[in-house]
């Protein structure tokens, strides 16, 4: 059954994203899959046309964040991070659903599209290895300096490396 639904997200994905279907017909199509209509209007807004450019010297950098924040901390974050940095402006999205099942679903199902609507994204421990492997994520390795990380628990560190590679950075350490 997941395998079936997977196609068919696929599927009305491509669809929106060709303009061949209205944003309805696609939530109601989600919706009909199993996915909760939190999860479809997420996967909805990640699939939505961005500008990747600010114009001038600005770059947008969409941070698609599917994870409850209920108390504002991350979008505070956010807020705090475009006043200070003049040279790129974050685009935060909140809408998350509960179920980790379906934040897996709509994570690879837009990165088996290779769409470029999101930049950073959370995921479970589980799956950083999964994610490397598709070429889904970048290694951090040369993003990320090794005196930064010295400041982790290594066992998140290793839990988020695959092949010798560092493909996530750990939040709740």
């Amino acid at each position: 059954m997941i395998l079936e639904q997977g196609e068919v997200i696929d599927e009305i994905i491509t669809k929106i994203r060709a303009g061949r279907m209205t944003r309805r017909t696609f939530l109601e199509r989600a919706v009909a899959v199993g996915l909760s209509s939190t999860a479809a209007v997420s996967l909805l807004e990640a699939c939505g046309g961005t500008s990747n450019s600010t114009g001038g010297n600005g770059q947008t950098v969409n941070i698609n964040y599917l994870e409850r924040d209920t108390d504002g901390v991350y979008a505070g974050l956010v807020n705090d991070f475009n006043k200070q940095n003049n040279g790129v402006h974050v685009t935060y999205n909140s809408n998350a659903p509960a179920d980790t099942g379906q934040l897996l679903t709509i994570l690879t199902t837009m990165l088996r599209a290779r769409g470029s609507s999101i930049d950073v994204f959370p995921m479970d421990i589980i799956w950083p290895a999964e994610f490397g492997a598709n070429g889904w994520t970048v290694p951090l390795d040369d993003k990320w300096p090794a005196s930064d990380r010295a400041n982790y628990l290594d066992a998140p560190l290793k839990g988020c490396t695959y092949n010798g590679k560092l493909w996530a950075a750990p939040t709740r350490t």
